[in-house]
């Protein structure tokens, strides 16, 4: 999962260029040993025979077996590596793998179906966050069992107390007195209920001119101001990644004189509350209407209100914690790896070179799961604050990719993120040989991280804030030499053209839409990367102007 931004059509091509760049550092390392195991599979056979296995560094275990299996049956022994690398290691992948990136797929619904089969247990537990988990998924069954009718009439119930709860009066109230209303209660009390998504745009859509005339607004008019209010909420879950800096209390407070911002924010805190809260949550609890009709998304929508307390579940019962140590140690491997691609660099400049290796060296790493989840009863108490058990029901969600199958690089906080179930079969196993697993995540560990070195990330500093670090000359080079990848991939006309985590059945999208997205196809992040390395012609005897050793050669850093 990556940071979503807005980009003119000239940054996405600047970005899904410096991607491929990322893609390159990290395969160096995989291609080495990979490289490696292939020359000693060359070697006589009948020297290694007598040898015991553990001399010959092959690994037996049954995840290294499947792993070997599957490899074996996605290559196209036909084809040439240095004709086509995709498809000599790819080509056959369809003949196994009907659906587009499955593997992730898998892997997320495996994940959902472990979770859900927790919930169906309904087992006794002192946990809060386990009871959550159970209550919101009793709560979905109990919704499954009414109509479309009463589902409709239980969640309107619902939004209107809540809207007068938090004291949007004039939506609802037939004798509304103006004089009355104080803006900062009604921001307060929303605070109180752990919301911060309602209430600044709301004065807007309001009839002012039944208001005026004392007569109760329209059913309609109702209906429309509540689909606003769930509109906005989740617009403002939406994450948004334009963010050039922050911005102090006092300076707010001094704009907008009428607004108590310190009171306002108090009131996210307060803890007094908690029983009358918990009470409203435990007798009000529906569940939104969309979430409702397969009783297969139930699962889902606990995953999505509770991902903290799903994700303890997952890794406590079912994910190999020795996976977390030897994936922190590929995280540093690789780290260092950038520092001395970086060092290396025979045109940055000196300062330019320290900022990037500070920016490599600040990175905070979260792999797996926070680390405050290990602590004993953390989740627990955290879920024993009223107005975290309200955020759950209408959540700001930012925990949800926790429980996605991926990495990500989060630019504004300079922070990369693993999470558990891509340090997991199918994708990583701690009985993998090191090339392996090196192979599996290594490469992914390098494009997140590379993310802080792209078009948009290298506009951020070590702390993610908005910063030009770079000296003019070295701007101006970084934009030349990313030009030359842009040229590069511009050049390639084959929708047909990846390797091991990028081997995926062939995508029904357009290529010229391919070339426009985020990232490139699965075939372009394989043999463009090969064809810029020296190390890959070398190994695979690769003439000098084929496909995959091509004269001109792009490089970046």
């Amino acid at each position: 999962m990556f940071e979503q931004h807005k980009m003119t059509e000239k940054d996405k091509k600047s970005n899904f260029s410096l991607k491929v760049f990322v893609i390159l550092l990290v395969w160096i390392i995989s291609v080495y040993a990979a490289v490696t195991f292939i020359r000693s599979s060359d070697e006589p056979p009948c020297k290694s025979e007598s040898l015991p296995v553990k001399h010959r560094g092959v690994c037996k275990s049954p995840e290294c077996i499947t792993l070997a299996h599957q490899l074996h049956n996605w290559r196209d022994v036909s084809v040439d590596p240095c004709e086509n690398f995709f498809k000599a290691a790819c080509g056959k992948y369809n003949e196994h793998n009907l659906d587009p990136d499955d593997r992730f797929n898998t892997k997320n619904e495996i994940v959902a179906r472990l979770i859900k089969e927790f919930l169906d247990k309904s087992l006794p537990s002192t946990s809060n966050s386990e009871n959550a988990m159970h209550f919101l998924y009793q709560k979905c069954e109990e919704s499954n069992k009414l109509n479309a009718t009463e589902i409709a009439d239980q969640e309107a119930r619902s939004q209107l107390e809540l809207i007068r709860r938090i004291g949007l009066a004039p939506i609802l109230e037939r004798n509304w007195n103006e004089s009355d209303f104080d803006l900062n209660d009604m921001m307060a009390r929303i605070g109180e209920l752990g919301r911060n998504q309602f209430g600044l745009f709301l004065f807007v859509i309001l009839n002012e001119t039944l208001r005026l005339i004392n007569e109760r607004p329209d059913a309609d008019q109702i209906g429309r101001d509540v689909k606003d209010v769930i509109k906005l909420n989740k617009e403002l879950q939406e994450p948004n990644t334009n963010i050039s800096g922050g911005i102090h209390l006092s300076t707010v407070q001094k704009y907008i004189p009428s607004l108590d911002f310190t009171r306002i924010v108090k009131s996210r805190i307060d803890p007094r509350r908690k029983e009358e809260v918990w009470e409203r949550i435990q007798n009000k609890t529906v569940v939104l209407i969309d979430a409702l009709y397969y009783s297969d998304r139930k699962k889902n929508v606990v995953m999505k209100k509770l991902p903290l307390a799903a994700l303890r579940m997952f890794a406590r019962n079912h994910f190999d914690k020795e996976n977390l140590q030897i994936a922190s140690d590929m995280v540093e491997d690789v780290s260092e790896s950038f520092v001395e691609t970086i060092q290396e660099s025979s045109w940055l400049h000196e300062t330019t070179k320290q900022r990037a290796i500070k920016k490599v060296k600040n990175m905070k790493k979260v792999i797996g799961y926070p680390k405050e989840l290990e602590a004993p009863d953390t989740l627990d108490r955290f879920f024993e604050s009223s107005m975290n058990h309200f955020a759950a029901l209408f959540p700001f969600e930012s925990e949800f990719h926790y429980l996605i199958t991926n990495a990500m690089y989060h630019s504004t906080v300079n922070k990369l993120t693993l999470n558990v179930a891509f340090l997991d079969d199918p994708f990583f196993d701690s009985t993998y040989p090191k090339y392996a697993k090196v192979a599996s995540i290594g490469e992914v560990i390098g494009h997140e991280i590379g993310h802080g070195y792209d078009p948009f990330g290298r506009q951020k500093d070590e702390n993610g804030k908005e910063n030009n670090w770079w000296t003019p000359e070295d701007s101006a080079e970084y934009d030349r030499r990313t030009r030359c990848l842009i040229n590069q991939y511009n050049e390639y006309d084959d929708p047909d053209f990846g390797r091991n985590n990028w081997c995926s059945s062939r995508s029904e999208t357009s290529l010229t839409k391919q070339l426009t997205l985020a990232h490139p196809t699965n075939s372009f992040r394989v043999n463009g990367v090969f064809s810029n390395m020296k190390s890959f012609a070398e190994a695979f005897n690769c003439p000098v102007g084929s496909p995959m050793n091509p004269e001109k050669k792009c490089q970046v850093f």
